[in-house]
């Protein structure tokens, strides 16, 4: 009898070694061509590829994921701080819950790479960073245009064109659109539709060169949300059914990016900006009954920007570098919670805030050592608040430390 011959089974590790870069072995860098091999239902799915990192959803595919780090429940993303090109994505003071991650914005094909860091270490990240970072580069073309189209059960289809071409120069030219719709498995359909929409424009490469970035996404929904025991007990509705009909929502995005960087032997100098148009109208009832639904509305404008320059101290100093640098933030946002029998306006209980934030944040980082000091300030109006303190502001400095454990 012949002897069996196996087929050679080649396993492929990490593209790139982070020795002597990554301050500690809970930074990585995820490539596209990673990205590529893993199975997407979400858009936010791809920060799956952050080892230990878990995205869920409930109240829909619209409306932001529950995300989980080493076990660690980030809710809404308020412990994990996410960037899009140097574009914050968490929401301050937002009226579902602090730190309101949304991805859905995101196409996945168009990433071009995810560089994580897990702990609270990184003195450039600032806010929502107790439990890591996650910072996602877009790509400045693709290789050949292109149309997915997929179909699948419960009204799941998708579709997504892109393309790129080369103009002037060396400048490029990136556009995008993705339109997509499911049902869900649920009793009462989701009837989830979106519409995304992409078009870069970019120069050079990420060390020298520059890009702007326009995004728009819009969605609406229905949700399913949990529901009492019981009543599946008692044959009432099945598993996948609702007690509240009118759950659900509707939500708009709109950003405008920009990136630039200059970088020499001796050092180098970067600098983003950023002008964000976002609301977003939630209904939900979260005792899963027929009455106490609630309506959630945020409506913001979010503006600001990060200037870095790094000096290069070369052989004599061990080839350390340093960066010092300075972010702004400017959220104004105008927010609610009412309760509402329907989904509509005009409801018997409503109290509205509206806040407007703008931290500064300077801070001077090497390879191994970091620290960051913030300033901020904040003022509340709101229909609640009785005539003697309808108007409230705070300013606040604090000085934060970001100490990552030395290497050995």
């Amino acid at each position: 009898m012949a002897p069996l011959v196996l087929e050679h089974v080649v396993v492929v590790g990490r593209s790139g070694s982070a020795v002597g870069v990554a301050d500690s072995a809970t930074e990585g860098r995820i490539t596209a061509q990673q990205l590529a091999t893993r199975p997407l239902l979400r858009a936010a799915e791809v920060l799956e590829s952050v080892p230990g990192m878990t995205v869920t959803q409930h109240s829909g595919d619209g409306k932001a994921n529950q995300y989980f780090l080493r076990g660690f429940n980030l809710d809404h993303g308020s412990d994990f701080a996410t960037f899009i090109d140097g574009m914050p994505v968490n929401m301050v003071s937002h009226a579902h819950g602090q730190g309101y991650t949304d991805l859905n914005f995101l196409i996945p094909e168009l990433i071009g790479a995810v560089n994580y860091r897990k702990g609270p270490y990184g003195a450039r990240d600032g806010d929502f960073t107790v439990a890591g970072t996650a910072r996602i580069d877009l790509m400045d073309a693709v290789p050949a245009p292109f149309v997915d189209l997929t179909l699948g059960g419960k009204g799941y289809r998708r579709v997504l064109a892109a393309g790129s071409t080369a103009l002037a120069g060396d400048l490029r030219l990136l556009t995008a659109v993705e339109a997509g719709e499911t049902n869900g498995p649920w009793e009462q359909p989701e009837e989830l539709r979106k519409l995304n929409g992409v078009i870069r424009l970019s120069s050079g490469v990420p060390s020298n060169g520059f890009s702007l970035t326009g995004m728009a996404y819009t969605a609406r929904w229905t949700a399913t949300e949990q529901v009492p025991q019981r009543a599946i007990d008692s044959g009432e509705i099945g598993r996948f059914g609702t007690l509240a009909p009118f759950d659900g929502g509707i939500t708009h995005r709109t950003s405008l990016s920009a990136q630039w960087a200059r970088s020499d032997d001796a050092g180098s100098l970067r600098a983003t900006g950023y002008v964000i148009g976002y609301d977003l109208n939630l209904f939900s009832t979260p005792a899963g009954l027929q009455t106490g639904q609630h309506e959630q509305e945020d409506r913001r404008t979010v503006w600001g920007g990060t200037l870095l320059r790094s000096w290069e101290l070369g052989p004599t100093w061990r080839d350390t570098a340093v960066t010092a640098g300075l972010q702004l933030r400017q959220d104004d946002i105008r927010a609610s919670a009412c309760s509402t029998p329907s989904p509509a306006r005009g409801s018997t209980r409503c109290a509205r805030t509206a806040s407007s934030s703008a931290p500064t944040a300077p801070w001077p980082k090497s390879t191994r050592r970091g620290c960051r000091g913030c300033a901020a300030r904040w003022a509340c109006d709101s229909t609640a608040c009785t005539a003697m303190s309808r108007r409230w502001r705070a300013p606040s400095t604090w000085p934060m430390a970001a100490l990552p454990p030395a290497r050995s």
